[in-house]
């Protein structure tokens, strides 16, 4: 185009910019979709898991490998807590409110110990501590627990007794009789143990904005191009009216022009 023959060279590189930056918001699109992906495959977990019937952990995870896909599925086993195995992980709110996660270990009648969340403890009100910490009895007992997946390393430090994050390979310290692919959220238990930690809640079940947020991207990506199209039209517009006083270019029909006019000429009249 003749109006474009002293700017090409700059429309061209303004061109490639706006690739590369469609190129990223593509590529960000993508890292949505597969975190959506990720949460879809919690979300479904919830849903297939959450109501099944409880069964003996032997029978879950005895003979397999514990997979991400199980988490949130009902056990039962016998044994009993571990005395001087309690953590409290800090940093757990419930309802907006500030507080801990209380774990223990539980020595199950296998051989095998897991580490068991047995709810929620707010913080006090005259430091950043529980103003009261229950302990259960340390008799032989059967639970009922969830599976669930273990938490990433916050490498954060934290008051002895305390911990920053469920990383069960840090609660074990080498103790390989000590289960890391997986902990339990205690349902129920019997003999109740009396005074106990506030229940956690059921996960939601959601998927979160992640499909949006891809959307999103791809439409940033859009204007990205929408905008450097009008910026040449204006250009080229702007050119022409230079070289021709006469053109005017073409106004676009807007809802309501017509009604207007109508008026217009009515009060000239």
């Amino acid at each position: 185009m003749k109006y474009l023959k002293d700017s090409w060279r700059r429309w061209l590189a303004w061109l490639l910019l706006a690739c590369v930056f469609a190129v990223a918001c593509v590529a960000l699109s993508n890292w949505q979709l597969a975190r959506r992906q990720e949460k879809l495959v919690e979300v479904n977990a919830i849903s297939s898991n959450y109501a099944k019937p409880t069964a003996d952990i032997a029978s879950v995870v005895g003979d397999h490998p514990y997979v991400k896909p199980m988490e949130w599925t009902p056990v039962a086993l016998t044994g009993h807590y571990v005395s001087g195995s309690m953590l409290l992980v800090r940093n757990r709110s419930l309802n907006g409110a500030p507080g801990f996660e209380q774990l223990f270990e539980f020595a199950a009648a296998g051989g095998k110990t897991y580490v068991v969340d047995r709810g929620w403890l707010p913080t006090g009100e005259a430091r950043d501590y529980p103003d009261s910490v229950p302990t259960p009895d340390f008799k032989q007992r059967l639970i009922v627990a969830r599976l669930v997946n273990p938490e990433p390393n916050l490498n954060r430090d934290a008051p002895e007794g305390e911990i920053t994050s469920i990383f069960l390979p840090k609660i074990a310290n080498g103790r390989n009789q000590v289960e890391q692919s997986f902990y339990l959220m205690l349902a129920a238990e019997a003999p109740a143990s009396g005074a106990n930690a506030i229940p956690l809640p059921a996960p939601v079940a959601d998927e979160g904005n992640h499909l949006s947020y891809a959307m999103q991207w791809i439409v940033f990506a859009l204007m990205a191009f929408g905008a450097l199209g009008w910026a040449i039209r204006q250009e080229v517009i702007f050119k022409r009216m230079a070289a021709d006083p006469t053109y005017r270019p073409k106004q676009r029909k807007r809802v309501g022009d017509d009604d207007k006019n109508a008026e217009d000429q009515a009060l000239e009249a």
